[in-house]
């Protein structure tokens, strides 16, 4: 499997919008089964961008994957198409913490035993889910704007994800 991350240099430059079209283009044009999910829990708009309502929440999640329930899973995510599947997710409480690194990554084992990309957009994520989502992701796409602001934090964000990944900044689009 693949995981392709997408975050903002900062917030309203576009990750939520691009990020949908691109995993539209990989399911429908490249005829590529994939998963989208949003892992900023209460914070997350997918469900509006993607016109459905949200069937669960991170916490939920983690629990069935803990408890191998695969029929509370699949109740968790949207059929977009016949390609896609998209976690319907974002019912989460929005000022207390969602799941620890170590359930987001047991949920995204999960997921990558079934889909062969996984998309997962870590914008309005908490920063230990960011980083744990950037060190395992294949490549990352970091979306910003041409503005003075935008391109500090781009150049900043660049360097932090190079050394979280021991210097490799090379698969950061």
């Amino acid at each position: 499997s693949r995981l392709i991350t997408f975050m903002g240099a900062k917030g309203g430059v576009g990750t939520s919008s691009i990020i949908q079209a691109a995993a539209w283009g990989v399911s429908e044009v490249l005829k590529k089964k994939a998963c989208l999910i949003d892992a900023s829990g209460g914070w997350s708009s997918l469900s509006v961008g993607m016109s459905f309502d949200p069937a669960g929440t991170l916490r939920e999640i983690s629990r069935a994957v803990e408890k191998s329930d695969e029929d509370s899973m699949n109740r968790m995510f949207y059929e977009a198409s016949e390609h896609l599947t998209v976690m319907s997710g974002g019912g989460d409480a929005m000022l207390d913490k969602t799941i620890t690194p170590e359930q987001y990554e047991k949920f995204l084992d999960m997921l990558m035993v079934k889909s062969p990309i996984v998309m997962v957009d870590i914008s309005g994520a908490e920063p230990e889910l960011k980083k744990l989502l950037v060190s395992r992701s294949n490549q990352i796409v970091l979306v910003t704007t041409p503005t003075v602001t935008s391109l500090r934090f781009a150049r900043t964000l660049i360097k932090e994800i190079s050394d979280l990944r021991g210097g490799d900044a090379d698969e950061v689009s």
